[in-house]
């Protein structure tokens, strides 16, 4: 027999072939198989399968069979009763390959889903499927257990999904215009293209995923290949997951991602993230799905004419954060830059520059290596926080080689006062102490140069500590205005009212330099001496706590001088006044003594004494620091006797805000020394009186009155 004529046969017998299966096909009641359908679906998921149209077999070459209307159930705690529906799906089923007992769909495409994925906020899913119990499934005879499935590829056209989490109300919604899945065969990769809405956004995902039998074989990788494109974020996923010996998939693959704005991109997913800029992240995810590490974390956030932050290293332990090891650097030309994205309010000092390595520790975080460059400022050391405790506890560690404060000071203009028209000095506002019970510190820091426009000191340390809602800090200067410094501030925020304690004391300390540094007055120079102030009070504001102020202050200060151009100053008007309107040269101060005792808010002069090259002034009276007035007189007396009877005595009123100078109207001070002299006991602590001429003329002993002796003073004069 000729070739051809075999060939022919064959051909001949083929089309019988087909012709015979396709008879048989359309012989099938397809509709009896709803029930087995529905079966096979309840025996896997515990859930029903329901095809509520008509279900069809459209007879071709490719016969296709097709359901209407199919529903699938959804939890019995959901807030619907489907969890999808599908208006239609087709299955290309090839004849061929049922002759040697596989189901080949060679392409299942469902047209318009509509999905529902939901979380009841009790830790249920409704994709958490329980199977129905093996007596419940329809038996498998012989053959069924032979037949294999096989299908090639995948189709969705027009699925709608949406996801909603009960717990946090969050919703999100996925219009996935067309997705295909291909594959050859259960032993080729398979190809994946998906485009769509997330949110009303574009998105775009392709890729290759590997052979699907890869995933029934331990050991051997199933490698991935995928691509995601959505609105300012193309993000990359190159890998491979393993099954190991007890079948867990084991994941090793790197993520990359760039955003244009991190922000827009996160809000995507439902997170509200401040404006941060732009961004790139590359890290490895490796492990098992339930307990994965993080390798190789590269991320790059920001820019630096704004902030640029930079993150490297590794977590072992992602789900559980521990195991965190990670290098963190940050730039940009100033600290506001970070108001926006931290929500607080720093100054604009820059550049900036800062670096140091993030660490879990037992019940919290640690930040080590620390160095920063702020501007003229730099800052060094560690700093832990346990946020765990039962009490959050705040540990730091800080030095810095300088420190500028004109960087971080605040102008007058900007300090609190009182509201609307009552123009006072202390605020009546709240003090922000809650944050004393909140948490606990220990804080240190030392400053090797401190300085200001206009002040300079060193050896600076401050110890901070922060116990139960206490509050108490101490500091040293070992050098400031030739002298030295040392305070201490104590609050116990949890009283009430809140009580806060003071002391402050100053040796060999220039008193001119402290004012201008501290912009206070800028027309006193020199007068070095010693103070002590010891103050306590009690309020939930500055202006309470004056109120209520107990304690006192003392002051001695020797040689110095006062500006007769100081322009606004009450020192200066003080002083021009006693001095009959003067205001040619400067005042060389000689000495001043000064002591205030404090009791319920009103400060009571006990000594106020000071010496000029031209007389000695004595001062008494008070200063209500309640309603902030002032209640002092000052008698001066000149060294010239000529000029005594010219000099007036003179009074301070007013507010501190607003003080006022007047001639006396009541009785002029006399008996200066006589008067003072039992209040300067205190000083003799701050100053000697050989290097103090006031405090030398305050407690020099009374002469005795002159004896008559034969009609004449003891001194020799006549009567």
């Amino acid at each position: 027999m000729r070739f051809g004529t075999i060939l022919k046969l064959a051909a001949v017998g083929i089309l019988l072939l087909i012709v015979t299966l396709v008879t048989v096909v359309k012989s099938v009641d397809i509709d009896a198989y709803r029930g087995l359908l529905s079966g096979a679906a309840r025996s896997a998921t515990g859930r029903d399968l329901v095809i509520r149209g008509k279900l069809s077999l459209k007879v071709s070459l490719t016969p296709s069979l097709v359901a209407n209307d199919v529903v699938f159930t959804n939890a019995a705690w959901g807030r619907r009763p489907e969890m999808l529906k599908i208006d239609r799906v087709e299955a290309e089923i090839g004849l061929l390959p049922l002759l040697v007992r596989e189901v080949r769909v060679s392409r299942l495409t469902f047209i318009n889903s509509d999905i529902l994925l939901e979380a009841d906020g009790q830790g249920r899913v409704n994709w958490d499927f329980a199977a129905a119990p093996v007596q419940d499934a329809p038996p498998i005879t012989n053959d069924e257990a032979h037949t294999a499935l096989r299908i090639g590829e995948v189709k969705f056209e027009g699925a709608n999904i949406g996801y909603f989490d009960a717990a946090s109300g969050r919703s999100e919604h996925l219009r996935v215009d067309h997705l295909t899945a291909d594959a050859d065969t259960f032993n080729s990769p398979l190809a994946l293209k998906m485009e769509g809405l997330w949110n009303g956004r574009h998105f775009d995902v392709s890729g290759v995923l590997g052979a699907p039998k890869d995933l029934l074989h331990p050991g051997r990788p199933y490698n991935v290949e995928m691509k995601a494109v959505l609105a300012g974020l193309v993000a990359t996923a190159s890998g491979s997951v393993r099954l190991d010996k007890s079948k867990h998939p084991l994941l090793a693959i790197t993520l990359h991602a760039d955003a244009t704005d991190l922000a827009e991109t996160a809000r995507m997913v439902g997170v509200n993230l401040p404006a941060m800029g732009a961004a790139r992240i590359s890290l490895t995810v490796a492990g098992r799905p339930d307990a994965p590490s993080l390798t190789d974390i590269d991320l790059a956030l920001g820019r630096r004419d704004a902030v640029a932050l930079s993150l490297k290293g590794s977590i072992k332990d992602p789900l559980a954060v521990k195991g965190v090891d990670i290098g963190v650097t940050a730039e940009g030309d100033n600290l506001a830059a970070f108001n926006k994205v931290l929500n607080v309010a720093m100054p604009a000092v820059g550049p900036i520059k800062l670096a140091g390595h993030l660490a879990d520790v037992e019940s919290g975080w640690r930040l080590g290596d620390f160095k920063a460059i702020l501007g003229h400022s730099d800052l060094a050391g560690e700093a832990t926080l346990r946020p765990g405790r039962d009490r959050p506890l705040l540990e730091a560690h800080l030095t810095s080689n300088a420190f500028d404060l004109a960087d971080w000071s605040v102008s007058k203009s900007e300090l609190p006062h009182g509201r609307g028209d009552d123009i006072r000095l202390f605020s009546d506002e709240a003090l922000p102490m809650s944050f004393l019970s909140a948490s606990d510190a220990d804080l240190s820091w030392q400053i090797d140069r401190l300085f200001d426009d206009g002040l300079s000191a060193s050896q600076v340390v401050v110890p901070i500590s922060v116990r139960n809602g206490s509050l108490e800090v101490n500091a040293r200067i070992g050098a400031i205005g030739g002298g030295k410094l040392k305070g201490a501030l104590t609050v116990e925020s949890l009283a009430r009212p809140p009580i806060v304690s003071v002391l402050l004391k100053g040796e060999r300390v220039a008193l001119g330099t402290l004012l201008r540094g501290f912009d206070l007055s800028p027309v006193l120079h020199g007068a070095v001496g010693d103070f002590h102030l010891a103050l306590k009070g009690s309020g939930s504001s500055w202006r309470m706590i004056f109120s209520r102020l107990n304690g006192d202050v003392a002051l001695s200060v020797g040689k110095g001088s006062i500006e007769a151009s100081g322009g606004d100053s009450l020192a200066v008007d003080l002083l021009q006044q006693l001095a009959n309107g003067s205001k040619s040269t400067d005042t060389e101060l000689q000495c001043l003594v000064g002591h205030f005792s404090v009791a319920d808010g009103l400060a009571r002069s006990e000594t106020l004494l000071f010496d000029t090259t031209q007389m000695t002034v004595a001062g008494q009276g008070s200063i209500n620091l309640a309603n902030e007035t002032l209640d002092l007189s000052f008698a001066p007396k000149p060294k010239e006797v000529a000029a005594a009877s010219l000099t007036p005595s003179l009074d301070v009123g007013g507010t501190l805000a607003h003080p006022t100078i007047a001639p006396n109207k009541g009785t002029i001070v006399k008996g200066v020394l006589s008067a003072v002299g039992a209040g300067a006991v205190p000083f003799i602590a701050l100053g000697q009186a050989d290097a103090n001429p006031c405090i030398a003329a305050l407690v020099q002993p009374k002469k005795a009155p002159p004896v008559r002796k034969s009609g004449k003073l003891s001194g020799g004069a006549e009567n």
